[in-house]
């Protein structure tokens, strides 16, 4: 009897142990499901902020007054053409940078402020520059050395003449904001700074535990906390990487890293998405406890008919 005592007791709790490796696997399957849909709704709200750049890029010469002075190749009379311009194109269209460049690869005008370390950039926005004017083919480049930067580098036509190139630059902030609206999750952006120095803007929202700028982030008084209690309890930021749970304000959020093209450890910046589990968290606890009280109920119905018996 005891024997048969101890086999029911472990068919019990192997059946609860089964049951809860399967809830638990179901929940992650789910779970990189709906991360791979983060994934291709951010790919995809990065490649609109490209596509829109280019559409700008390209009505560019003919704005008033751009058709002439692009064909003199005029710093100065482009200058005077776009700066009726510039002040909409920032306030309607986002455009944080703009630069002309002629046939020559040479710096016409520019408009926007630099990046910290404008050296850098420079040179990037030079070597685009170039194979644009060699090749009169497109480029979307994605920079996030400092803040990140989605361009355009748009081969400059007039009357059918290519006359150079024109440069426009934006924040993915705005793109990065407008997840929330689409896939219903938290999102941020962390740059990791060089040094133990905050860079740029020291006002900026910093996450010391990580030694990360935060460039954008929804919700972010809430999400802040968050992710300086995450950064505590994981230094590594790229235990991100697999994703972690948190218990914070008696709920549970995930928070995961989106791998993109040009946002990741090599770039030195992370995209992060934050989800609320708890509801998910609870389902499996409830259905594991509910599991276990069955069991043992079937445990003990069964000793009593081996007693009787």
């Amino acid at each position: 009897m005891l024997l048969s005592s101890l086999i029911l007791f472990a068919m019990v709790a192997s059946f609860g142990v089964i049951s809860h490796r399967i809830l638990i696997d179901n929940f992650e399957s789910q779970s990189d499901a709906q991360h791979q849909r983060y994934v291709k709704e951010a790919e995809g709200l990065i490649e609109q902020t490209a596509q829109d750049l280019h559409q700008l890029a390209g009505l560019t010469p003919f704005l008033q007054g751009m058709d002439s002075a692009l064909l003199a190749s005029s710093g100065k009379n482009i200058t005077s053409a776009f700066d009726l311009h510039w002040a909409s194109l920032q306030l309607h269209n986002n455009i944080h940078l703009v630069r002309f460049y002629d046939k020559s690869n040479q710096l016409l005008a520019s408009w926007g402020t630099p990046e910290p370390d404008a050296h850098k950039e420079n040179d990037a926005i030079l070597k685009w520059v170039r194979y644009v004017n060699d090749r009169e083919q497109p480029l979307s480049p994605l920079s996030c050395a400092e803040n990140c930067m989605q361009y355009a580098v748009e081969p400059l036509l007039v009357a059918g003449k290519s006359v150079g190139v024109i440069v426009l630059g934006t924040s993915l902030a705005g793109a990065v904001l407008g997840f929330e609206n689409i896939a219903g999750a938290d999102i941020g952006l962390l740059i990791q700074e060089q040094g133990s120095a905050p860079a740029g803007n020291g006002n900026a929202m910093r996450v010391p535990g990580w030694n990360a700028r935060v460039a954008a982030l929804t919700n972010s008084e809430r999400n802040l906390a968050i992710l300086n209690q995450v950064a505590q309890e994981y230094p590594n930021l790229d235990s991100l990487e697999n994703g972690v749970q948190l218990a914070w304000d008696g709920r549970h959020q995930q928070i995961k890293q989106l791998p993109l093209r040009g946002i990741s450890a090599a770039t030195g910046s992370r995209l992060i998405v934050i989800t609320d589990i708890t509801s998910t968290v609870n389902a499996i606890r409830s259905s594991t406890q509910q599991n276990i009280v069955i069991g043992l109920l079937g445990l003990m119905l069964s000793e009593f008919l081996l007693f009787i018996i």
